[in-house]
């Protein structure tokens, strides 16, 4: 015989805010732009695709999400792009310029599980470098404006 149980709320026995269902969302943070980033150094420097997010639980794992246009403009040339927390690269790839020639532009979605180990707020953001010439992250196309975008989702442990 099957069994239902059916509740309006469910309340944590020590507070109201500990309830949490491993492996489910507790919380979606986003951050967008539609600012274009030009970068012509072959070291990481950040751009405007960034968002903060405060972990209501220390072993709780957040889930990064970004898509972004991404543009270099040299054949052979490539542009990486990284998903940094704080200072740190946590994610690389890398987009290249065909032989072909030309400036494509490239839509890029980078994905990373990362477990911060913390309940204080922690940042992350698109960075980009390049290897030889030009690249441009959130590139406008056809005069229409990009939209950068960077979703974090916290996810119950």
């Amino acid at each position: 015989m099957a069994s239902t149980l059916t509740v309006d709320t469910i309340v944590g026995a020590t507070a109201a805010n500990t309830v949490h269902v491993p492996g489910h969302v507790i919380q979606v943070v986003e951050g967008t732009t539609t600012t274009q980033t030009q970068h012509n150094s072959t070291s990481y420097a950040a751009t405007e695709i960034t968002a903060s997010i405060t972990p209501k639980f220390s072993n709780s794992k957040i889930l990064v999400t970004i898509t972004s246009n991404f543009e270099t403009n040299s054949v052979g040339e490539f542009g990486w792009y990284s998903i940094h927390r704080g200072s740190t690269s946590i994610a690389q790839s890398s987009v290249g310029q065909p032989s072909g020639g030309g400036s494509p532009i490239f839509p890029i979605v980078i994905q990373k599980l990362d477990a911060p180990a913390t309940t204080n707020a922690v940042t992350y953001a698109l960075y980009i470098k390049r290897t030889n010439a030009t690249v441009v992250s959130n590139i406008n196309s056809g005069g229409i404006n990009s939209l950068g975008v960077i979703t974090l989702q916290e996810i119950a442990q």
